[in-house]
């Protein structure tokens, strides 16, 4: 009886041991689970009138802009960036399952949701009145404040007092880097778009630890002076980058933990400026016709977002997509000049994708390798659609996007809907500065920093 005792406590503990052994690692593996899970593309519907990007995936490739029934719908996941009218930014950092945004302008301020995410910095003269109805309101959803104005002396005590109330609030300005100075003394924000940084202004970045995300222009033709260390940056924009400007490889050895690079760039651009990024995610190179060392990418094997695309004025970008291998990759861009070899073994190399661009693309004649992706969720074509056939098989699609002059015809559009009766069919407009009103949305700060001093200068004098 004793020796069946201590067998049955020995049973009873291993039992109790196994258990809380087998229940440690459910949490463990749980855990992990919930760690890396993938932030999912969703459809975001924008009510009211004007025209969204998402700048963050594409830039300014794809406008998307309401219809007579149904109102602005795009893909889009936490953290994106988005323009709103083409001058107002917009971060989608809600982690609840909301996907539909209300857009309205009420005395200089955007709201969405009917909460205020935008504030424009009204001149001199009426900043006292402007501040009094403003400081009534709740100001808790504030990303953005717009200081598209000059600054005066007289702004400073009310910008005090928002930054009391909102101290992370982000800038938008289209000077250089030194007119935030004086704000960067009140405010620690979250978000910058749009100064220029002169060689002078490393100094300011240095102490922004709260910056999550930086949209900048640098004026200089060779940077040899690595970036200072942000901890808190994860995704950085460089935009207006001419042709000239040369990245060192040590640009960004201080900031390895960034997520997300965007760079607007002509000429040629070089990989192994991100050779320091140990967390890579997301990648948009526009604007270059070549690019060097595009074997680095493939350390990269994070990146779940890839788009490298032309300028729609320069040639065709020469490289060949062939040769990257991102076991990661969910999203990814083509612009024109990818031949169908090209794509084709691409496709075959990437089982794995989700959402699919093409960019004003007429060498792609057959798109029946898409029907291979079962994960493949949304497409977006612009400019010629060269094989619809196949597009109407794709039956796993929940987001169509074609061009606006395909679905304007309503015989084309009542065909799509009856061959994809369950996806989301959203109409898009090409971007082009050749089209006259695109230049009375643009505000000059997203004008210059955004789309490039000379292509202005083309613009106007062609």
């Amino acid at each position: 009886m004793k020796s069946l005792t201590k067998f049955n406590l020995k049973y009873s503990y291993l039992r109790d041991y196994s258990i809380c052994s087998f229940l440690i690692g459910l949490i463990l593996i749980f855990t992990s689970c919930t760690t890396n899970t993938l932030q999912p593309f969703s459809i975001l519907e924008f009510n009211g009138e004007g025209n969204v990007i998402n700048f963050s995936n594409s830039g300014i490739l794809v406008i998307y802009e309401p219809d007579s029934v149904n109102p602005t719908a795009l893909l889009g996941k936490t953290g994106d960036l988005f323009l709103i009218n083409m001058e107002d930014a917009f971060i989608y950092n809600d982690t609840s399952p909301l996907n539909r945004f209300s857009v309205k302008y009420l005395d200089g301020a955007l709201y969405i949701n009917n909460r205020i995410y935008s504030v424009k910095i009204p001149k001199k003269d009426s900043i006292s009145p402007w501040f009094e109805e403003l400081k009534e309101k709740d100001l808790s959803s504030l990303q953005f404040i717009d200081f598209s104005v000059k600054l005066e002396e007289n702004h400073f005590p009310y910008l005090a007092k928002i930054a009391e109330i909102k101290p992370d609030a982000g800038f938008i300005g289209e000077e250089n880097f030194r007119e935030f100075e004086k704000l960067l003394k009140i405010f620690k924000p979250r978000y910058i778009i749009g100064p220029e940084l002169l060689p002078g202004d490393y100094e300011m970045l240095s102490g922004l630890n709260n910056l999550e995300l930086l949209m900048m222009s640098l004026d200089n033709s060779v940077i040899y002076d690595p970036l200072p260390n942000m901890p808190g940056l994860k995704q950085l924009f460089l935009a207006e980058i001419d042709e000239a400007v040369v990245l060192k490889e040590n640009f960004l050895i201080n900031n390895k933990q960034i997520e997300r690079v965007f760079i607007q760039k002509n000429g040629s651009f070089d990989f192994s400026v991100l050779k320091p990024l140990e967390n890579l995610k997301e990648l948009v190179v526009s604007g270059p016709d070549t690019i060097l060392n595009l074997y680095l990418i493939n350390d990269h094997k994070k990146i779940e977002v890839l788009s490298l695309v032309s300028d729609e004025n320069s040639n065709e970008l020469d490289y060949n997509p062939g040769l990257i291998r991102l076991p990661a990759l969910r999203w990814m861009t083509f612009s024109s000049g990818i031949t169908q070899e090209e794509f084709n073994s691409f496709i075959n190399t990437h089982p794995d994708i989700e959402i699919l661009q093409l960019i004003r693309n007429d060498t792609i004649s057959s798109l029946q390798p898409l029907s291979t992706l079962s994960k493949l969720t949304g497409l977006t074509v612009t400019g010629s659609v060269t094989d619809i056939a196949s597009i109407k098989t794709l039956k796993n699609l929940k987001y169509l996007s074609l061009p606006d002059d395909f679905l304007d015809d309503p015989v084309n559009k009542a065909e799509m809907q009856k061959s994809l009766p369950d996806t989301r069919i959203v109409s898009n407009v090409p971007f082009c500065l050749g089209s006259g009103w695109i230049l009375l949305l643009i505000p000059l700060v997203l004008m210059i920093r955004f789309f490039g001093r000379k292509r202005i200068k083309d613009f106007r004098t062609g």
